[in-house]
């Protein structure tokens, strides 16, 4: 068609493709279920855990001598689970609520990723944390959770 603006022929042109459209393909049909099956799977494989505390927006008032001591805490709250989080410099040193044993793994936006495993208690030290805006993934067995995404 070379003219969409003419209504018509747009209509003429939509009727003979759907009176010729014959059998679909079981290529076309398997590249429609892959492709309708990943429409939420980040929905399905994650829980959002929401921020609740960051020490660089709720604390600035209440601490004596200069800001900026390079030091912020974070605090991400779920249904089942919780993450608390300090980054001081490069290093991030966190714990997982309730203590058990699982997998963090930071990711960035820009695609950087660093992964730690937790130990036994839900505690764990990550060193070269990926800057900018990231988010933590906690992985535990079949579950996975995922934070709001932060600027570091």
């Amino acid at each position: 068609m070379s003219n969409w603006n003419d209504d018509e022929a747009l209509i003429e042109e939509l009727r003979a493709a759907v009176a010729s459209s014959g059998a679909v393909s079981e290529q076309s049909r398997d590249a429609a279920r892959a492709a309708f099956a990943w429409r939420d799977v980040d929905r399905e494989l994650e829980e959002l855990l929401s921020l609740a505390h960051d020490s660089s927006v709720a604390e600035d008032v209440l601490v004596r001598g200069p800001a900026g001591t390079g030091t912020r805490a974070l605090a991400f709250e779920g249904a089942d689970v919780g993450l608390e989080v300090e980054l001081t410099g490069s290093a991030l040193v966190g714990q997982v609520l309730p203590g058990r044993s699982c997998r963090v793994v930071v990711r960035s936006a820009a695609g950087a990723s660093a992964a730690v495993d937790v130990d036994e208690d839900g505690f764990f030290t990550m060193i070269d944390v990926p800057q900018g805006t990231v988010r933590f993934e906690v992985a535990l067995g079949d579950t996975g959770y995922a934070t709001e995404w932060v600027l570091l």
